[in-house]
Order: structure tokens, then sequence, then C-alpha cells
């Protein structure tokens, strides 16, 4: 299911939302994708002195560079997390196979005997 409202905050919107389209549950990959390139780069992927310029960098502009001190699995995570087509973005149970993401799942599993 697709939908077409926005809200949340601009500086995170995946550029299908960015560009009017309808959209679905990879536009929430991409915000996380955000959330975690922040974590790691200590500054937002897109930014800009007007919503129009943060838009127009969601949509054309590629991500700096991730330097080699961040974990390579967690580096490819994000750069996949924030691939501009959604068509081409990993959903949900693709991220759970991710080494950096499937090793803590497994151990929280174990830790809290959530095999559910």
């Amino acid at each position: 299911m697709l939908a077409n409202t926005a809200c949340g905050t601009p500086y995170f919107m995946p550029p299908e939302v960015c560009k009017g389209e309808s959209y679905g549950v990879k536009a929430d990959i991409w915000t996380i994708g955000c959330i975690i390139y922040e974590l790691a780069m200590l500054k937002k992927p897109f930014e800009g002195n007007s919503m129009t310029s943060v838009f127009n960098d969601i949509i054309n502009k590629k991500i700096d560079d991730i330097p080699d001190s961040i974990n390579t699995d967690v580096k490819m995570l994000i750069m996949q997390m924030l691939e501009k087509d959604p068509n081409r973005r990993p959903g949900i149970w693709d991220i759970s196979n991710y080494p950096c993401i499937n090793t803590r799942l497994k151990k929280f599993i174990e830790e809290t005997k959530c095999y559910d």
C-alpha cells in the first residue's frame, strides 16, 4: 500500500516524498538510514538553507563519503538504506540479514529468550 501524505523532519524525507510521489514502507528505511548516517558522521546527510535546497540535495546529491574509520558493514548498511530508488532500497527483512544487524538480533533473542 502506498501513501501520499507528508509529515516528519524534512532532512530525513526520502526522495520519493520530496518529489511528491507515492511512497511505501521503504520510506521508513530511508529515514532510519539518515539517522544512522547522522550518528556515524555527526552531521545530517543532506542540509541546506531552505527546504527547497534540502529537497534538491536529497533528490540529486550523493551523500558525502563515509570514512574508513566507520565499520565496513555499517558503511554498506547506510549506503544501501540511502539508495535513492525505493525499488532498489532494501526492505526490513533484507536489513535483518546484514551481518552488523543479524548478529545483534540473534544476541538479543538469546538474551531475552524472545523466540517468537
